[in-house]
């Protein structure tokens, strides 16, 4: 077991013993998450403190300190709980490994399921001895570009892109794109529940439920790193995005919407190239999120040509 028991708030008694408890994500916790996030130049957008915090309903994220140790649970799905690989240095990774796993043994009565694992993660898990079935989960791999690219778009792969950017802009050449404020809110929902009713978001949960996770990004802009972009035609929303800082390095979109309507075609394209032309500076890299297995979100964000895909994969271990 890691350090003193009656010194964490981490640790609640059961009857065969002392084991950790974790306890859901408040504001507060900003600060020690991206210090976590920044020792360790976590890549995986899930773990963003903004992510966690405005997308609560998703996973029901959970955390524990350990000693050094930042260990974030996902507790959305009751029969299968999952944690995210610890941020730990590998000296620490066996014992905290050991403490999750009396964990979800003796409290959920399950055995231990790691989601969203790189391969770097993968690789220190088995030097450090521990046994596991890889599960590879390629609708959760992430999608890493870098911004520049994005910004410039260079070179004949970019060319269809450019091409109906221009066409755009032929027809509303005095579009804005503006930084996103806190100010902004009430027209970003405006357009948020117009794109909403044309999609039928109703009929899907996640979709429905984004505009809480819109208004609470809005809440904690003045608390934790949220930026953003509106394109603006005539003076009205045409477009939105909002991100937050993941790493040192990288920059991660958490929410994007634009016009559905033909003659709107390249304002997506548009946005992504003015949002990276915004962060450029400071972030190498943008991190788009994965496409959750949907066929033409796939080929969409693999036609703007990531440098890499960040594997996500589920591991179970044995024993």
């Amino acid at each position: 077991m890691l350090g003193k028991r009656s010194a964490s708030p981490c640790y609640t008694i059961y009857s065969g013993g002392d084991y950790i408890k974790p306890r859901d994500i408040l504001l507060e916790d900003y600060q020690i998450i991206q210090q976590k996030i920044d020792e360790f130049q976590v890549e995986n957008s899930k773990l963003a403190f903004a992510n966690l915090y405005s997308y609560r309903f998703l996973h029901y994220p959970k955390i524990c300190l350990l000693d050094d140790a930042l260990v974030v649970f996902c507790t959305a799905d009751a029969a299968n709980p999952c944690v995210f690989p610890p941020l730990c240095d590998e000296k620490a990774l066996p014992r905290v490994m050991k403490e999750i796993s009396d964990y979800f043994d003796t409290v959920l009565g399950s055995r231990v399921h790691i989601r969203d694992c790189d391969e770097a993660f993968i690789r220190r898990l088995s030097e450090a001895g521990f046994s596991f079935v890889r599960n590879e989960r390629r609708d959760q791999w992430e999608y890493i570009y870098s911004s520049k690219k994005l910004s410039e778009l260079k070179g004949r792969s970019f060319h269809k892109r450019r091409n109906r950017i221009n066409k755009l802009l032929s027809t509303f050449p005095d579009y804005e794109y503006v930084r996103i404020k806190a100010s902004d809110r009430e027209r970003v929902l405006k357009f948020h529940d117009y794109w909403c009713h044309l999609r039928d978001c109703e009929s899907n949960e996640t979709l429905e439920q984004e505009r809480d996770s819109i208004i609470t990004l809005f809440e904690i802009m003045d608390t934790v790193p949220v930026y953003g972009g509106l394109i603006l035609i005539d003076g009205e929303v045409k477009g939105f995005q909002i991100g937050t800082r993941l790493n040192r390095n990288t920059y991660v979109t958490l929410v994007e919407k634009a016009e559905l309507a033909p003659e709107y075609d390249g304002i997506y394209a548009l946005l992504i190239r003015d949002t990276a032309t915004d962060i450029c500076n400071e972030f190498e890299y943008i991190n788009r999120q994965q496409d959750m297995g949907v066929p033409g979100l796939r080929k969409a964000k693999l036609a703007w040509k990531p440098d890499r895909l960040l594997v996500c994969d589920l591991l179970v271990l044995e024993g």
